[in-house]
Formats: C-alpha cells, sequence, structure tokens
C-alpha cells in the first residue's frame, strides 16, 4: 500500500530550534549544556557528553517527541 500523501516541508532553523530549545529547557538533563545538536535534512545528529545511560536515553527520547525528526544518530558519550 503506497502512502500518497506528502510528508510536509521542515523549516530546518526552526526544526533546530525547537530540539535546543526542548534539552535547554529540560531539568532532568544536568548536561544539557554539553549536547551538540546538528541536522542532516529530517536527521538529527546528537553529540558531546552527559553522566550516565540514562540521561543519554532521555535526550534522545525528547529529540525524538519533537515534530519533523526522522532519525537520530546518538553520538551521545557517557563521562566516565
Amino acid at each position: 500500500m503506497r502512502n500518497n500523501h506528502p510528508t510536509p516541508a521542515v523549516d530546518s532553523d526552526r526544526l533546530l530550534s525547537d530540539i535546543r530549545s526542548t534539552i535547554q529547557r529540560s531539568d532532568a538533563l544536568p548536561s544539557r549544556d554539553k549536547i551538540e545538536v546538528r541536522l542532516d535534512g529530517r536527521n538529527v545528529i546528537l553529540r558531546g557528553t552527559v553522566g550516565d545511560d540514562d540521561e543519554r536515553r532521555l535526550v534522545e527520547a525528547l529529540v525524538r517527541l519533537t515534530p519533523g525528526v526522522d532519525r537520530i544518530v546518538n553520538e551521545l558519550q557517557v563521562r566516565e
């Protein structure tokens, strides 16, 4: 079955701003200032350092909820 509904265009500046804003507003992310967000079309690349695996997964989960995101490449490193 083919989907004949086109995917709406996404303003990359707006998408990037929305993602960064979501991360900065979250009190559950103590490492939020160490997280870098990049876009490749509708794909999000997360880089930087976080405190633990839970924080790493939470960042990805928050980004996944942002409208317009297709795929996430989570390259966040856990602080040793």
